[in-house]
């Protein structure tokens, strides 16, 4: 198996573990400075999973305002506990105990409505990879794990590094 399948496939597993779907463990761990998938066009071959889309397009700070900081899930009795991440200039990560699960960019799909950026590609659908803000901007709901998450009262990033 090559090294991007592999790469594809913990995230693939990690996803449907976090959606409760099963298909988690076996697989190996990445350190917090390595993200278990990065899609951003580097370490995975765009044929491998079939994904198709257009460049990223510029986001302004405006656009992403209401998402700045850290979304902490909500669910009870996680035992995830993973939380989004999002930076002022758009970009983002999806972590789990300081693993990263993704991490791009966040792309303006409507009022409260954003597409996660895949493998440095603009998806140009919903598809999973979206999250929405709900109950007036309080809550934001991933598409992937249709669990809410809510904004941490503590320190929010406000450069466009990403954690």
């Amino acid at each position: 198996m090559k090294t991007s399948s592999k790469t594809a496939a913990a995230a693939v597993a990690v996803m449907f573990a976090l959606a409760g779907c099963g298909g988690g463990g076996g697989g190996k761990s990445a350190s917090p400075e390595t993200p278990i998938a990065t899609f951003d066009g580097k370490n995975l071959d765009p044929g491998n999973l079939g994904v198709t889309g257009k460049p990223l397009p510029k986001v302004s700070a405006q656009q992403v305002k209401a998402l700045v900081g850290t979304w902490l899930n909500t669910t009870k009795n996680n035992p995830v506990q993973d939380s989004f991440v999002f930076n002022t200039d758009g970009t983002g990560t999806w972590q789990v105990q300081a693993k990263i699960l993704w991490n791009g960019q966040v792309i303006p799909a409507g009022t409260g409505a954003y597409r996660l950026s895949w493998k440095g590609l603009d998806p140009n659908e919903a598809s999973f990879w979206a999250i929405k803000l709900t109950d007036s901007g309080a809550t934001l709901v991933f598409q992937g794990n249709q669990q809410t998450y809510k904004k941490s009262a503590g320190k929010t990033p406000v450069t466009g590094k990403t954690p």
